[in-house]
């Protein structure tokens, strides 16, 4: 059984032997990975109670009138909660750690897709492209003009990840605050589509 942490103290001397231990496995195991680690035996634990439960997600969610779609975004945003864990509780840096927010960036913007395409919004039969869409959901009724933008901006900051454009690396391309913002953004939306009910 796992020993309390009872003060910041006791907390930084835990991530000092829990750091050297995680290390300590990575250097007996090697970089080739035999396959007799892959067992459970071998697996280290992932921390539990850091990962939000699917149906404390749902609890959240405005009616969606899709059960599976529910499901589905509440898987991706697990995944989010996964990429936070490592951005914050490892010293994870640099280009990996660029990489982990872009991903975070693109899960909420299919997210956000998800949600756009629930049946209040289908109902209205709006084709075309992304922005062309917005201006038929404003004109409709279902969004406003400020909330929109912060859908443009997480559509438009998504679009920039494709690796077949080459006249930008990646790297410092993104921030912590483009997650956040792209958690803010998912968050509205719902919250627009609660005061529906």
């Amino acid at each position: 059984m796992s020993q309390s942490i009872r003060s910041d103290q006791e907390l930084k001397k835990a991530v000092e032997k829990a750091s050297e231990l995680l290390q300590s496995i990575t250097d007996y195991i090697g970089p080739d990975d035999p396959d007799k680690y892959d067992s459970g035996e071998f697996v280290l634990q992932f921390p539990r109670r850091y990962l939000r439960r699917v149906a404390e997600l749902k609890s959240t969610f405005p009616e969606l009138g899709n059960p599976t779609m529910a499901s589905n975004i509440a898987y991706s945003l697990q995944l989010t909660d996964f990429y936070t864990w490592h951005l914050n509780r490892t010293d994870i840096d640099l280009t990996l750690k660029q990489m982990i927010i872009k991903s975070g960036v693109v899960t909420y913007c299919s997210v956000m897709e998800g949600l756009l395409h629930t049946s209040r919004f289908r109902a209205c039969n709006v084709k075309g492209k992304f922005h062309e869409k917005q201006k038929k959901f404003i004109k409709a009724g279902l969004l406003n003009e400020g909330l929109s933008e912060k859908l443009s901006w997480l559509w438009n900051r998504r679009q920039g990840v494709h690796l077949y454009l080459p006249e930008r690396a990646e790297y410092n391309e993104y921030s912590y605050d483009d997650l956040n913002k792209s958690a803010w953004v998912v968050r509205a939306l719902m919250d627009h589509m609660i005061s529906w009910e």
